[in-house]
């Protein structure tokens, strides 16, 4: 298994070093170009800072796909899992699964542009990228049945 994620924090808290022990050796994991402030903002190498935004980041996505573009081209996956939020995550698993022919499930822990909430960021065409990436999932993985029925209610085409 190959997780890709954002760089490190510079001051781990106590909670963020206990979750990192919990992940096995043998999962190889592939961090963004870029670094974490002490505010905990992404700060990306130059060429990406004016990048489009999208929630979690633009920058941050396609610096994502680059760092697992390149670490996962000898050993493809076959399946992508992407979990939001950040839902810029869903931009990256779509790229990557339609890059490596993987198949792709999407889990919501959070709405994005349905009934979202206050701290999840919304930028100008995110319903968009959204359909898109709901389009392209092999499979969706909501929290709830609530969530389902109200994504399913703004998004007809994944009533079947």
């Amino acid at each position: 298994m190959t997780v890709v994620c954002g760089p490190a924090q510079p001051t781990p808290t106590e909670h963020g070093r206990a979750a990192l022990s919990l992940v096995p050796d043998a999962v190889r994991v592939i961090r963004a170009k870029g670094r974490i402030d002490a505010a905990g903002d992404f700060h990306p190498q130059a060429i990406y800072r004016f990048s489009p935004g999208t929630e979690g980041g633009w920058a941050q996505a396609v610096s994502l796909l680059s760092a697992a573009s390149i670490a996962l081209a000898s050993d493809p996956p076959s399946h992508i899992l992407a979990t939001g939020p950040i839902f810029g995550n869903f931009v990256v698993g779509r790229r990557l699964a339609r890059h490596f022919g993987a198949r792709l499930c999407l889990q919501y822990r959070d709405e994005w542009t349905v009934m979202r909430p206050s701290f999840v960021s919304t930028f100008k065409g995110d319903v968009e990228v959204e359909r898109k990436c709901l389009a392209a999932a092999d499979l969706l993985w909501f929290i709830n049945d609530g969530q389902r029925a109200a994504y399913q209610q703004a998004f007809p085409e994944l009533q079947s």
